[in-house]
């Protein structure tokens, strides 16, 4: 059995509940303290960032064996498909702990993230539009079938922060994983992504991921909305074991969305400069 787990994060769970993200590759918040090292030669099984507003820990953000790719995409609220960077910005890992000043908003983390990039590793960025290949995600024609994040009842519309460790995984009677908390999860090629409030511009991102190219926002729909959304891998051998919808007509008959398949411009962000070892702490 193939298992593939992909965990909310603190940086994707902002994301996905604002539209909002920083502009400026010269935010000027900062967190209090910040302590950024590379991560042990051996590394560990925890992948990923905890803390943040909007989570359990509000006070410390927590990264453990964090690329800088990783990072970079959440912080930019961008599909590494948009991001032309050095090669070792993938596999490069740091271990990053930081603290966050009282009160924080969503849209100030974010800022003091990117401040942290351009402060610790000399980041410095540019954005350049190119004409490629891509899917512009549109309401369909039979209607949006998602609710709004706002209609949904206060426990629906909670976001636990994921537990560090995996329980074990339950397949329903069609050989999908379940989920009950935000995230996404594949097993055998059968994918399942829940989120009860993503926004239809970070839904593209993550379509783009899965599909290969970029997925421009074009539906128009502001706020965030309760996603659910079961596919499977495309790649895979026809058979009855990988039985089950495309992930195209999955956005059509599960969402009432749709991906148009059309060239255009694309804002790609362009990594001028990174240095492979953070300053001192």
């Amino acid at each position: 059995m193939v298992i593939r787990i992909v965990v909310a994060a603190a940086i994707l769970s902002v994301y996905a509940s604002t539209n909002a993200y920083p502009q400026s590759p010269n935010a000027q918040r900062r967190f209090e303290v910040a302590s950024v090292k590379p991560s042990a030669p051996e590394g560990g099984r925890t992948v990923g960032c905890d803390g943040g507003p909007g989570t359990a820990n509000p006070g410390t953000l927590t990264c453990e064996n964090t690329t800088l790719l990783m990072l970079l995409t959440k912080t930019f609220n961008i599909s590494a498909l948009v991001l032309q960077a050095p090669d070792w910005l993938a596999t490069s890992r740091f271990d990053i702990i930081a603290r966050i000043p009282q009160g924080t908003t969503k849209v100030e983390f974010l800022e003091m993230c990117q401040s942290l990039l351009t402060d610790r590793f000399k980041l410095a960025v540019h954005r350049e539009e190119k004409e490629v290949s891509k899917y512009d995600l549109v309401a369909a024609k039979t209607g949006i079938k998602i609710r709004s994040s706002s209609d949904l009842n206060p426990e629906d519309r909670a976001s636990p922060e994921p537990p560090r460790s995996h329980p074990p995984m339950k397949l329903d009677r069609e050989g999908f994983p379940e989920l009950n908390r935000p995230g996404m999860i594949g097993v055998n090629g059968h994918i399942r992504l829940y989120d009860p409030k993503m926004t239809m511009e970070f839904l593209a991102s993550t379509l783009s991921n899965q599909l290969g190219k970029p997925v421009t926002d074009s539906t128009g729909l502001q706020g965030a909305y309760e996603i659910r959304l079961y596919w499977v891998d495309e790649t895979l051998p026809p058979s009855s074991d990988n039985a089950g919808p495309t992930i195209l007509r999955a956005v059509q008959d599960q969402l009432g969305l749709r991906l148009e398949s059309k060239k255009g411009p694309v804002q790609f962000l362009i990594v001028d400069h990174v240095d492979k070892v953070p300053t001192e702490n």
